[in-house]
């Protein structure tokens, strides 16, 4: 009968080992954290490309109502009633443009907030530490 060595115990790994299966939690944890945010992102943007969608036909709507407002610059003579009902048209117009302009606004602040959302999908996925914030 031969007697064999006892093996060394499992638990007395080399810490090298052991310092690189904290490494590996540590990234592995980062991954998942990264994962999540990507995930959001990925649905903040397409909530943002949604609304961005339906707000376009809208813009190019009023721009063309605008465009057409604007054509006939002509001078207003008439009856006294005729030249009030065209600085009601006018009046009109006027708020017309500013509610364009007010849309035009929200349209740019949308793209800038897609914009910056990329910006953070593809810090995300290209392996980055740490996201941009926008």
């Amino acid at each position: 009968m031969t007697s064999s060595t006892p093996e060394p115990a499992h638990d007395a790994v080399d810490p090298r080992l052991a310092g690189s299966d904290r490494r590996l939690a540590d990234i592995e944890g980062r991954l998942r954290r990264q994962r999540r945010e990507l995930d959001r992102v990925s649905r903040e943007v397409t909530a943002c490309a949604s609304l961005l969608q339906r707000l376009i036909p809208q813009l190019a709507a009023l721009e063309v109502r605008l465009s057409e407002q604007q054509r006939d610059p002509a001078t207003v003579t008439g009856t006294p009633d005729e030249v009030e009902q065209a600085r009601s048209i006018v009046e009109e117009v006027r708020r017309e443009h500013d509610r364009v302009r007010a849309r035009l606004s929200g349209v740019a602040w949308y793209e800038d907030r897609l914009r910056k959302l990329e910006e953070r999908i593809e810090a995300l996925a290209s392996g980055s530490e740490e996201a941009p914030h926008g």
